[in-house]
């Protein structure tokens, strides 16, 4: 199943929020929120994980 979620509003690149986002895209939920957490760009990772939970609920 695929969803769509948009977030606005966001004070940082796009294309740098790209890089996180590309990474986790195609993953499963549960791995996809591991590699967020672990990842080196902390605070893009907290905009794509705020987006990602967003999607799933």
């Amino acid at each position: 199943m695929e969803a769509v979620a948009k977030l606005n509003n966001c004070p940082l690149s796009p294309r740098k929020m790209r890089l996180v986002a590309d990474q986790i895209r195609g993953k499963r939920v549960d791995v996809a929120m591991s590699m967020l957490k672990f990842s080196q760009k902390q605070m893009y990772a907290g905009y794509v994980e705020k987006l990602l939970r967003s999607a799933i609920g």
